[in-house]
């Protein structure tokens, strides 16, 4: 769920530390972290929007996980009449396991983006996760939807967003495994989108490792790439 002071930042990284103990099989993995552990995570998108980007993970519970995303570093593109500059915003997430079973995980997520731009709303708006997981094949197959599953833009223009997204997971060994991710239907007021008018697919390859995971995301790989990106967490 992905969820500022130095206070903040300092009791993320204060919990107890054992990413010894957290399986490197994606599919295995429970939908929060678990109590005690800290993931910071860092990302790059090197196509399209380039941009850099960190965050952090704290798990509260086993149950409950909470995250903060600093600002992140946009690089500009005169061409594409984009500017570059820190952008002023931070994301803060919870994560709540609702359902942790041997083929059935559920979580639900609460997202609420802080914009600090001059003259825009510091709340801009709310999403909600419904992050679900079926296994199939022992576990080697994971079949996910729900993320992102509501956002509501709030201010004068607010306006109820609905993505039914669909993914897959595939686990090639124990640390490796493929995602491959495309949206079912998206809805934005009175426009409707779904796969039969648009097939977008993003396709993943991740590398996890006991306390370090690095990933390789492509979207939109059915047409011209518009987004490449390089994602790694450690696990303090």
């Amino acid at each position: 769920m992905k969820k500022i002071s130095l206070t903040a930042v300092a009791f993320l990284m204060s919990g107890t530390a054992f990413a010894g103990d957290y399986s490197t099989a994606a599919n295995d993995r429970p939908l929060t972290k678990p109590s005690g552990m800290t993931q910071i995570n860092a990302a790059v998108n090197a196509v399209g929007i380039r941009s850099v980007g960190f965050s952090a993970d704290y798990g509260v519970s086993d149950t409950m996980d909470v995250s903060v995303g600093l600002p992140s570093y946009m690089l500009g593109d005169e061409e594409a009449g984009l500017e570059g500059g820190i952008q002023k915003a931070l994301g803060v997430g919870v994560g709540y396991g609702l359902v942790d079973g041997d083929e059935l995980d559920v979580a639900a997520g609460l997202n609420v983006p802080l914009s600090f731009e001059e003259g825009a709303s510091l709340l801009p708006s709310v999403g909600i996760d419904a992050d679900t997981r079926y296994l199939l094949m022992d576990g080697a197959l994971a079949l996910r939807t729900g993320h992102g599953l509501i956002n509501y833009m709030l201010g004068e223009a607010s306006v109820l967003m609905i993505g039914l997204n669909f993914g897959v997971t595939y686990q090639v060994t124990d640390a490796i495994n493929v995602d491959v991710d495309t949206n079912l239907l998206s809805m934005a007021g009175e426009t409707t989108t779904s796969i039969a008018d648009a097939q977008l697919i993003d396709v993943g390859v991740g590398y996890n490792m006991d306390d370090i995971d690095i990933g390789l995301k492509v979207i939109d790989a059915t047409g011209e790439a518009r987004g490449v990106g390089v994602h790694v967490g450690y696990r303090l």
